[in-house]
């Protein structure tokens, strides 16, 4: 067993030419980072009071002091309260429950812009900031343009279709006077079961990076100027390690060791640091029962100390509060504030329901219990945070006639969001070239989610849960059913069975017994709509009622079975896959998704997504990761990591690389050749993967380490280029310090293959990175 003896600083090596993972060459140029100390906020910092600068550290759910929640009118008396009295420095959520529409982009705005009037009168006069989970476009703003969520924009494989998702975030959302965005995601998808899965880019670490930098660049823009009416301060989440849920169930803690965190749960948020992110929030869950909220190890010695954050931290929903009444770790809910506030690193409490945090604050810090000095620290960021926004320099007041609010719900927007449903949509099976069907094919059309907006958009739609309000859309989307009538000469549509499997008709044998001359079948199935714990589900298959009917119709017809999934996470469907001719499958690609998946279904698009995150076939196979090593016993997946198919062909050839081995600070370059040997014009996502042959610690079977898509025309060939740095080859070691290891590689590009050596001098073979 090698071990590492020393510590090799790359910086120092002679003739080195490393480069710190922040000066490696970024797609916007460097990020421009701002100093962390402005003579406004220490100004602002030296008038304030004891009282106003705990009220910085607040925020409170909207409905606090919403009196009207279909015309969203602010308590007067509300207002006072929490403005005047409690001097809170935040508000957050939507302004719809879900039994009525959410706020109109003017409603929106007359909110926002009321309550900054109301802050000009307190004494301070500091603008409030108001945060919104905007997780698939500005979805709490009626009107406004829904976007895929994070799941779907995944499996496009596409980074500049994460990144305008995220300018189209922006816009809207800071165009009704919201500041301060509620994402991305970035945990890892480990297991399937988590009813959050949808919400995330996937399982693989680097594409969640990949995918999570280019939207925190939409939001934010290149150069991180937040004072900009088209951007918004994005939110890295959940820090860290919430995704590995022992049980798959929202909210439940994590076994695993600091290791797994630095080698598989750190580089997303490490690489948000790194191009200036604003925010963090941190997680509802615990890591070998240390509750992330109350963590020094991971708040101030990993976050703030090793990582570098510099930005705002506000807890999730209640989770101070939650140390006491849920968690019982601490005796009282002034303890709980005492040991959350005393680490320093935690900046703002979404309390979210009343404002006793200030009454604790305020109490603990006569008592001698809690430093002012700490207290100071906390407030110093959130007023960074809100300067960099340029609302100290304002009244936080914003105007209707704005270009970004007159663009609310553009069709430009609107055909961006086509352009990521289609995509992202993944043609899972296609046997014997059922796909695509002749225009003109007539139809049999069954299944939960044929004709439902709010199906193929999931979660976090107009409320928390999304809705089953139909009408909500106003039409603004395309639902399958709706989708494949533009296509066929004729639909027949037959109820059977409701989203949980529940029959609709008596019988739906005699229903397609009625059915006469149709050329296909297309079942449409998946899950409800739901996030968090309201989620949480014990069995990975779809229900028993909607898997019957693959059997059902597979017994009543020799024609083409068509599936269609629509899903947040990849519900198992077993040995149905053998009954079936087709089978494509939409992770909530948005209410456009069922045009994508009419074109694709008569083949006006070539599908080109590719799975984001391992496919199981047994329920009990829910954490099995690709990169993961197992045993001779390993389990097969139904659809591996990055599989998916399209209507034409390509082919690989000529994988080089600029050198046979390397020394950890040099590159090598890989090429390789890529042709379109089909008759249609398709795009293909290019992957390249890395394998460490032999370690210390048992290595990946293999790491996703780059990926490129590109369009080709038949017969078209392109050279895709890929470079290999020394970070794409360090792991965490049992020490925690970043090394990489002298050893062979293997270069994997579709059926290419070739090895490589690194080289390290000394160390018995190890290049220490630090921690």
């Amino acid at each position: 067993m090698k071990q590492a003896f020393g510590v090799l600083v790359l910086g120092l090596v002679a003739g080195s030419q490393y480069k710190p993972l922040d000066e490696i060459e970024h797609p916007c140029g460097n990020p421009h980072f701002e100093a962390e100390s402005y003579p406004e906020v220490e100004k602002l910092m030296s008038e304030l009071n004891t009282r106003e600068k705990i009220g910085q550290l607040v925020q409170i759910n909207i409905w606090n002091l919403i009196t009207d929640k279909e015309n969203m009118t602010l308590d007067p008396a509300k207002v006072d309260y929490y403005v005047n009295q409690k001097m809170v420095g935040s508000f957050l959520n939507t302004l719809s429950d879900g039994s009525v529409p959410p706020a109109t982009p003017k409603q929106f705005l007359k909110l926002t812009n009321d309550l900054q009037r109301a802050y000009q009168k307190t004494r301070a006069k500091i603008p409030m900031v108001y945060g919104l989970d905007s997780v698939h476009g500005a979805n709490y703003v009626y009107g406004a343009t829904l976007l895929p969520q994070q799941l779907a924009i995944a499996a496009t494989f596409n980074r500049n279709i994460s990144r305008i998702a995220g300018e189209i975030t922006a816009k809207d959302t800071r165009a009704v006077g919201v500041h301060w965005n509620f994402s991305p995601i970035l945990d890892i998808a480990v297991n399937k079961q988590w009813p959050r899965v949808y919400e995330t880019f996937g399982e693989d670490p680097y594409l969640v990076t990949e995918m999570g930098r280019e939207i925190i660049l939409g939001y934010q823009g290149c150069s991180n100027d937040l004072k900009r009416g088209d951007k918004v301060a994005a939110t890295m989440k959940h820090f860290i390690g919430y995704s590995a849920t022992r049980s798959g169930k929202d909210v439940d803690g994590s076994w695993m060791s600091e290791r797994i965190v630095n080698d598989i749960f750190r580089p997303s948020f490490q690489a948000a640091v790194e191009v200036g992110i604003a925010t963090a929030m941190e997680s509802y869950s615990d890591i070998d029962g240390d509750h992330i909220v109350n963590s020094k190890q991971y708040l101030v010695d990993l976050l703030r100390t090793k990582m570098g954050f510099k930005g705002a931290l506000v807890t999730d929903w209640g989770q101070i509060e939650k140390l006491h009444a849920n968690i019982h770790i601490a005796p009282t809910q002034e303890d709980a504030v005492r040991r959350v506030m005393k680490l320093g690193s935690l900046d703002m409490s979404m309390v979210p329901d009343n404002a006793n945090f200030t009454t604790h604050v305020e109490n603990l810090i006569k008592k001698g219990l809690l430093s002012p000095e700490v207290i100071d620290t906390n407030v110093r960021r959130i007023l960074t945070f809100k300067h960099k926004l340029g609302l100290l320099a304002t009244d936080g007041i914003q105007s209707e006639e704005s270009s970004e609010f007159k663009s609310i719900g553009s069709n430009k927007d609107t055909m961006e969001s086509i352009k990521a449903a289609q995509e992202s949509v993944i043609l899972l099976e296609n046997k014997n070239q059922t796909l695509p069907l002749k225009k003109g094919s007539k139809l049999l059309v069954t299944g939960p989610t044929a004709n439902s907006y709010s199906l193929l958009t999931g979660g976090w739609t107009f409320s928390w849960q999304g809705t089953d309000n139909e009408a909500m859309f106003q039409k603004r989307g395309t639902t399958i059913l709706q989708g494949l009538k533009g296509y066929s000469g004729g639909v027949t549509y037959l109820p059977t069975v409701d989203i949980n499997g529940k029959p609709l008709v008596a019988s739906a044998r005699s229903l397609v017994a009625q059915a006469r001359g149709y050329d296909a079948v297309v079942l449409c199935l998946g899950e409800n709509h739901y996030t968090e714990f309201l989620g949480n589900i014990d069995n990975m298959e779809l229900p028993k009622g909607q898997l019957d009917l693959i059997q059902t119709f597979r017994e009543l017809t020799d024609k083409p079975l068509i599936l269609v999934l629509t899903q947040g996470r990849p519900r198992v469907i077993g040995n149905n896959v053998d009954n079936l001719d087709a089978i494509l499958t939409s992770f909530l690609a948005g209410p456009h998704a069922g045009k994508a998946i009419a074109d694709i279904i008569f083949g006006t698009v070539n599908p080109s997504g590719r799975l984001p995150i391992t496919y199981a076939n047994h329920n009990n196979d829910n954490a099995y990761n690709y990169y993961r090593r197992f045993n001779e016993f390993n389990p097969h997946p139904q659809w591996e990591f990055g599989h998916g198919l399209s209507y034409t062909s390509f082919k690989y050839a000529d994988l080089t690389l600029s050198k046979a081995s390397m020394f950890p600070w040099e590159t090598i370059h890989v090429q390789v050749s890529v042709t379109n040997t089909g008759s249609l014009p398709g795009m293909e996502t290019i992957l390249m993967y890395i394998t460490d042959q032999y370690r210390s610690i048992s290595p990946e079977v293999k790491k996703l380490r780059g990926f490129e898509k590109v369009l080709l025309n038949p017969g078209q060939t392109k050279t895709i280029n890929f470079n290999i740095f020394h970070k794409d080859l360090m792991y965490a070691s049992l020490e925690n310090r970043y090394v990489v290891e002298a050893g062979t590689f293997t270069v994997a590009i579709g059926d290419q293959s070739t090895d490589f050596e690194l080289i390290v001098n000394g160390n018995d073979g190890f290049f220490d990175m630090g921690a």
